[in-house]
Order: structure tokens, then C-alpha cells, then sequence
């Protein structure tokens, strides 16, 4: 067998071997493995999720079901009227389209983050960067260090030039910009504007020679109930998506046989930005872009000549250059090492990659990163669209069965599951809101779940017939239709509503805070910062801190004993 026939029938196969993995350990109850004593509360209480979720598929598969034996009887073929629906979209030029749906999305998020979070964060990883922005709008690098008692709280660090929050200061500044201008509740929006608008630009080019299934694509992403809550919530996966988005937009134009140098300067720029703000899973999206979107470039009518390579690539790196190096300066400046990341200090050696314990005292083998991978995977496949069809599912199990995959697929496909290899060798998975640690994938995972759902229906022969009236084609068109148009329609409203805050915060929050005298201004009343912790523990977890315990010392103590004991 010569090696340009072995290749590509290996490729096939690893192809294929990938996208039955992606289809099984979707859908095969794989968490159960985190009910054990070595993965803690974390571990249980991602069982309970995930058992719920399973329950819903379920449920959701036997209405989907239903509507797909109806749709099987439907005469003619249902795909091609679902296919001049999605053609009404292509009434709109390109650049129209991409701006439109831009507007929509950033339009849904902004309602997102006004009518239901009423405009606040609701998870401590973004009111931590939110105050750390605070600082910068004011002129700050740091808040003050002096009562550290007041000024110790989760996931942030005093440092002797200091406080800072642990996360790296990417999303810091946009919230700080958005701060600075008095419009921070757009700061989402803004965001998720901008990678639809980029991730639509990009879909189109990709998929040039099949326009319905691009913008359908396009369209998805524009609607995507995971990546426009969590896109509200001022949390910094948005950021990495957006400017990573761009990077791969940028990417795709300076390779190009037309393209411009211009391009790769942004290109750099961009992802440099998004390292700056995620950089596990920066780096392994950026990597998969890099490592596909010039061979797609090639396929889609030519590249640029082996003489403009290398200054691409340099102009790239020139473009990567100011970000990286002041993130570096200013992990230099706080934590002691341009490499030295504000997590590290927080949490200890034991937050870096690889198996091993982990910082809140609970095991993370080989195990428990393929339990809390199918975990990930799961909740991906519900918080998608939230459909009732798990669309991890459909994505794996067009990759298992297609002959072939265009390039815009390939793209996608890399794009979507770098950060699923790499987050399997970090023991931190997050499901509140959804998997969070593959939120910034998600334009990816969205692209992708449109090429595979009108792939399957392809692949389908027209008008073969089981049971002498019923056509799987059309059983399969009307059942992914309708699980998307639920999902968007109906579960998703649903699901919105279930982060609404509480009420008991909601009073909280319509209590005046203290008014306390400005320095130098005699008795004028000025503005004041509380924190309340509001359960026991974490009143105890925070005393800890601001005693000298590093976090990961005191996450362990909560997480392994009474907090009576602890006390």
C-alpha cells in the first residue's frame, strides 16, 4: 500500500474512531465514576446533574421520536422544504447577514444579563474580576492590601504590590473599558456580538460552495442558549471565544492566495489577547486553528506561496508581541515570574496540569478525568441548543459515519474538541451554567452541530422507505428540526429563568449600603464596599485566608471535614 493511500484511509480511521467515542461517551453514563469518595462533594454532586440530564434526554428522545415517525409519513422530501426555508435566509448579502445576527445576539444577551441577572454577576468568578476592573477604571493596577481581613475573598489574592484577582487580565480590562464608559452591562453583549459576527464571516467563507448550511450554521451560534447566558454573565469565557473567533477569521484571510499581511498582524493580536484571558484552552484552540485553517485555505481555491510564509508567520508574532508581553510584565509585576499565573499563587503546585491530587483534596487520575470528560460532554449535549436530541451525539455520530469531511469540518472539528483533550488533563470542571471550561468552544461546537445534522439527512438516501410508507430521510429531518426549533423556542426561555437570583439576594441587593464619611471632605458622605459572605462556611474559609492559609489549603479543610470542626 503506498503511504498517499495509507495516510488519508488512516486519517479516515482515526476519523471515525474519534467520532464514536464522541457519540458513546456522550451518551453512556460515565460520571457515575465520580461516586466515590476520591472525587468529594464536587464528584457527587455532578452525579446527581448528570443522572437529571440523562432523564431528560430520555424523556426528550421519545417526543422527538414521536414527531420523527410523524414526519416520516410526511410524502415528498422534507429536507428540501426545510433547505428553501434556510435559502429565505440568503436574501441578505454576506456582510449583512453576519451583522444582523451579530445584532440579534448581542441584543439577547444584553436582555440576558438586564432582565434576568438584573445587571449583576452571579458567580464569584466574575464579581472578582468585576472589582479587580473597578480598580483599573479608577487609574489602579491593584486594590489596597491594608485590613486584610476585609479584602480577602474567593478566588483573589494579596500580592505585596496588591490585591488582584487570580485570573489573568485579558477580561479584566474589557470589563474595566466597559466601566470606564458607564456601559459595562454591554460588555457581554459586545462580545458575543463580535464572535458571531466573526464566527458567520468565517462559516460563510468556509462553506462557500454549500451557503444553506453555513448560514445555518451562523444562524445557531447567533441563537445558542450556552453561549449567550454565560456570554451575559460577565464571566471572561466570552472574551477568550470572541478574540479567538477573530483570530481564526484573521487566520483564515492572511492565508488566503489573496491575502493580506494586514491579517496576520490581527491574527496575532487576537489570540495573544485570548491567551491573555484563558490560556489552557487558548492554546489548544489556537493550535488546532493553526494546524487546519491553512490546509482549508488551500482547499478552498489556494494559499499563500511558500515565499509569503515565513513573513506571515513573522508578521503574526509582531502582532502577538504587545499583548504577550504585557501579560507577562504583569504577571512579572504581581507574581514574581512572567510564567507565574495569579492561580499558581492561589491555589499552590497542585492547580497545574497532569494527574494528581487536586487543590480541594480529591483525586484526579485517569478515572476521574474520563468521568468528568463524559460529564462535560453531557452537559454539553443538553446546554447546546437545548434540544432534547444530545448534540454532542449527532456530531459524533456524523463523524463516524461520513465518507468524507470538507474542510470547513475539519476546522470546526479541531476547534471543538482541542479544549475537551486538554481540559481532560486539568482536574477543574465547572458545570454551573453549563460546562463553563468549554464555553469559549462553543461557536465551534455550534458550527459543527449545523454541518453534522445536514450531513446525516444527506446521507440519507431520497425517497427510500422502510415498513413500506416510512422515510428515514424525512423521520430524520423533522426530528432534528424540531428538537433545535424546541430547545430555542421553548427550553431555552426555561432555562434562562432558572438563573434568575434568588430572593433572598434580590433583598440583599435593595438594602442600602452604609454611607461613610470621604477623606478630606468632612461630613460628606461617600461610597462604601461590603462584602457578606453569606454561609458559614464561607465566613470560616475566609477567616482562614485572611490568616495566611493559601486557598487551596482551605478548600481542602471545607471541602474534607465539618465546618463545625473547621470552626
Amino acid at each position: 500500500m503506498s503511504s498517499d493511500v495509507g495516510l488519508p484511509r488512516l486519517g479516515r480511521g482515526l476519523r471515525r474512531l474519534a467520532g464514536a467515542a464522541l457519540f458513546l461517551i456522550s451518551l453512556v453514563p460515565l460520571h457515575r465514576l465520580l461516586a466515590h469518595p476520591r472525587t468529594g462533594l464536587a464528584g457527587e454532586s455532578t452525579v446527581r446533574t448528570m443522572e437529571a440530564y440523562g432523564e431528560l434526554m430520555l424523556s426528550g428522545a421519545l417526543l422527538v421520536g414521536l414527531v420523527a415517525v410523524a414526519a416520516a409519513l410526511v410524502p415528498g422530501d422534507l429536507s428540501q422544504a426545510l433547505r428553501r426555508l434556510i435559502h429565505g435566509l440568503a436574501r441578505l448579502g454576506d456582510g449583512a447577514f453576519a451583522f444582523t445576527l451579530a445584532g440579534i445576539a448581542a441584543a439577547l444577551t444584553l436582555a440576558f444579563t438586564l432582565l434576568v441577572l438584573d445587571g449583576q454577576p452571579n458567580a464569584v468568578d466574575s464579581l472578582v474580576q468585576l472589582l479587580h476592573a473597578r480598580f483599573w477604571a479608577e487609574g489602579r493596577l491593584a486594590g489596597p492590601t491594608d485590613g486584610a481581613a476585609f479584602w480577602t475573598v474567593q478566588n483573589a489574592v494579596l500580592t505585596a504590590r496588591g490585591w488582584v484577582s487570580q485570573y489573568p487580565p485579558g477580561h479584566v480590562a474589557v470589563l474595566a473599558a466597559g466601566l470606564a464608559v458607564g456601559l459595562l452591562p454591554l460588555t457581554g453583549a459586545v462580545m458575543v456580538g463580535l464572535t458571531v459576527f466573526f464566527g458567520a464571516r468565517l462559516a460563510l467563507r468556509l462553506q462557500a460552495d454549500d451557503p444553506a448550511a453555513g448560514r445555518l450554521g451562523a444562524l445557531l451560534l447567533a441563537l445558542c442558549p450556552f453561549f449567550l447566558f454565560l456570554g451575559g454573565s460577565y464571566m471572561n469565557h466570552v472574551t477568550a471565544a470572541a478574540f479567538v473567533t477573530l483570530g481564526a477569521y484573521a487566520l483564515l484571510r492572511a492565508w488566503e492566495a489573496s491575502g493580506h499581511g494586514g491579517w496576520a498582524l490581527v491574527a496575532g493580536f487576537a489570540f495573544s489577547w485570548a491567551l491573555a484571558t484563558r490560556p489552557l484552552s487558548t492554546v489548544a484552540m489556537g493550535a488546532a486553528l493553526v494546524l487546519t485553517i491553512p490546509f482549508a485555505a488551500r482547499e478552498l481555491g489556494g494559499m499563500a506561496p511558500g515565499t509569503r510564509v515565513v513573513r506571515l508567520v513573522a508578521l503574526m508574532v509582531a502582532g502577538a508581541l504587545p499583548v504577550t508581553a504585557a501579560f507577562l510584565a504583569y504577571n512579572a509585576w504581581f507574581f514574581g515570574h512572567p510564567l507565574r499565573m495569579g492561580y499558581e499563587v492561589v491555589l499552590g503546585p497542585a492547580m497545574g496540569l497532569g494527574f494528581h491530587q487536586d487543590p480541594w483534596g480529591n483525586a484526579y487520575g485517569l478515572r476521574e478525568a474520563l468521568a468528568w470528560t463524559a460529564a462535560d460532554l453531557r452537559a454539553l449535549s443538553v446546554h447546546l441548543l437545548e434540544g432534547p436530541l444530545p448534540a454532542v451525539a449527532v456530531v459524533g455520530a456524523y463523524l463516524a459515519v461520513a465518507r468524507r469531511l470538507n474542510a470547513a469540518t475539519r476546522v470546526y472539528a479541531a476547534w471543538a474538541t482541542a479544549p475537551v483533550l486538554s481540559n481532560a488533563l486539568y482536574w477543574h470542571h465547572g458545570i454551573f451554567m453549563g460546562p463553563r471550561m468549554l464555553h469559549e468552544a462553543a461557536p465551534a461546537w455550534a458550527l459543527l452541530f449545523a454541518v453534522s445534522a445536514v450531513g446525516l439527512v444527506r446521507i440519507c438516501p431520497k425517497g427510500a422507505r422502510v415498513l413500506g410508507r416510512l422515510q428515514p430521510r424525512n423521520a430524520l429531518a423533522g426530528g432534528l428540526a424540531f428538537s433545535t426549533a424546541l430547545g430555542l423556542a421553548v427550553l431555552a426561555p426555561l432555562r434562562a429563568t432558572s438563573y434568575a437570583p434568588s430572593d433572598e439576594a434580590v433583598a440583599l441587593r435593595a438594602i442600602p449600603a452604609p454611607e461613610r464619611s470621604t477623606p478630606g471632605a468632612g461630613d460628606e458622605p461617600g461610597p462604601s464596599l461590603v462584602f457578606v459572605h453569606d454561609a458559614w462556611p464561607g465566613r470560616v474559609a475566609m477567616t482562614l485566608a485572611a490568616h495566611g492559609f493559601r486557598l487551596d489549603q482551605v478548600e481542602t479543610l471545607i471541602r474534607q471535614n465539618a465546618t463545625c470542626a473547621v470552626d
